[in-house]
């Protein structure tokens, strides 16, 4: 099933709407859930509100959600990340301590062949993240593709925690495509993610409600 959507606000309560509305019941470790499988979330303008999901789930008292500063590191810099076993962005720059993915393979092609069908980064190392009991990257890989001047991404996740996760994930991306489309001198085009599972937990429900009522919005 395809979402679209205009901006980062709307594509976050689209897709909780959705998952709240047809999602199947399930558990794990007594953690109740609603889940769906094999959505695209497709965001038009992606930068528009970019900051809005970010900055309500920071005005909750429950967690203490990442700065903007830290999700940016976490993308564009080859840090330690301090709030997971693995780093997006040591992945993107230093795969595997031998590959810089952006400056010697995706740049380099793009601007070769606009046109190029093989412009992939990748996330996902067997040979670390399918070791039993690790936690391995959700973000599975990102797609870039050109068309009229303009560079959209879509990128694969095999899992995503819609409520708190995917905020997130939304602004690391668009930061990531402003960086990708000032190297390549372009502008930023559609940011879409396919969500193997898309879901969320329901004892954050009580909080979702919450959220929605700040925005004018509704689960109903």
């Amino acid at each position: 099933m395809e979402l679209q959507t205009d901006n980062a606000l709307e594509a976050w309560f689209t897709l909780l709407t959705h998952v709240h509305r047809s999602g199947k019941e399930s558990s794990i470790h007594s953690r109740r859930y609603k889940e769906i499988y094999s959505i695209l979330l497709s965001l038009r303008s992606p930068i528009f509100q970019l900051e809005d999901p970010i900055h309500l789930l920071s005005s909750m008292q429950e967690w203490i959600f990442p700065s903007k500063e830290e999700l940016r590191d976490s993308i564009l810099a080859d840090l330690a990340n301090p709030f997971s076993d693995f780093n997006y962005g040591k992945r993107i720059f230093n795969f595997k301590g031998k590959l810089n993915q952006v400056d010697e393979f995706l740049v380099p092609l793009l601007e070769k062949d606009p046109s190029s069908r093989r412009g992939v980064l990748s996330f996902y190392d067997p040979l670390v993240d399918s070791i039993p009991g690790k936690i391995s990257p959700s973000l599975l890989s990102i797609i870039a593709r050109v068309s009229a001047g303009h560079l959209s991404l879509t990128a694969i996740f095999r899992s995503s925690d819609v409520f708190i996760g995917l905020p997130a994930n939304i602004f690391q991306l668009s930061v990531l495509q402003s960086f990708l489309a000032k190297k390549l001198r372009l502008k930023p085009g559609d940011l879409s993610f396919f969500l193997v599972n898309a879901h969320y937990y329901l004892e954050h429900e009580s909080a979702m409600t919450d959220l929605a009522k700040r925005v004018g919005k509704t689960f109903k």
